[in-house]
């Protein structure tokens, strides 16, 4: 088990992009963990943040065309 913890914007991105890396590597699962708002903690598969880490990926370090 393994957690991440960031500190604004730009830095909860790019620990997006961590997890999802490390997940996918280790074949583990994603726990979300919002202890501040619902006091619990939800379980995701690692396919559904695809979506933000492609748009991490383009915000974080984008390519001119």
């Amino acid at each position: 088990m393994s957690g991440v913890i960031y500190r604004g914007e730009k830095n909860r991105k790019f620990s997006v992009l961590v997890t999802y890396i490390l997940a996918k590597i280790l074949e583990a699962r994603v726990i979300y963990d919002d202890a501040y708002l619902v006091q619990r903690k939800e379980v995701y598969p690692v396919e559904e943040l695809k979506p933000f880490v492609k748009q991490y990926i383009k915000e974080l370090y984008p390519v001119d065309e």
